[in-house]
């Protein structure tokens, strides 16, 4: 289930509505995204820039089909995102939502920080500290989407593959993200 609970500058397409005007003004999505993930972003930013209105309608329910991957196709899956780094060459302004202006999702930049804090903990042993935020928001993911502590492991290499695909996209598309 995705929940989209106020607008955000993603125009995921998985919930959003577009009159067949301005579709067709846009030329539609840009095919020229390899896999499926940021055409959606970018079909939104450039509607946003050709001046079209935005509406968020907090009641609005969309069912979306949704695929269970299993644990090693999720982390295949988080591979995927390489292609979705050029919206953030294309559409600078969009840099604006990432965590210190390079991490694409808060959680990349508290695994950075944690991983920071491991390498440096072998000569200065409170740089370990630099993990807590990360472990707290692993702990807080397990709570809130209804698995175990045990899982902490899991999320945290699918944190690490979102990682690898974002920094692969971003070397093939000369941007900093990651």
């Amino acid at each position: 289930m995705l929940v989209i609970p106020e607008p955000n500058p993603y125009y995921a397409t998985c919930n959003i509505l577009y009159p067949r005007a301005l579709l067709e003004s846009l030329n539609g999505f840009d095919e020229g995204f390899a896999l499926p993930g940021g055409e959606d972003t970018d079909l939104g930013w450039r509607a946003r820039e050709g001046g079209a209105r935005y509406a968020f309608a907090h009641d609005a329910v969309v069912h979306h089909a949704v695929v269970d991957y299993g644990p090693l196709g999720k982390l295949r899956w988080a591979l995927h995102w390489s292609d979705a780094m050029q919206v953030f060459r294309r559409h600078p302004q969009t840099r604006q939502v990432l965590t210190w202006g390079i991490f694409w999702k808060r959680s990349h930049a508290l695994l950075s920080l944690a991983l920071l804090g491991a390498g440096l903990s072998r000569r200065f042993p409170p740089a370990a500290l630099l993990a807590l935020p990360y472990g707290r928001m692993l702990r807080a993911r397990c709570i809130v989407e209804g698995y175990s502590l045990a899982y902490m492991p899991y999320l945290a290499l699918f944190d690490l593959a979102e990682i690898a695909g974002a920094l692969r996209g971003a070397l093939r598309h000369r941007v900093l993200v990651l």
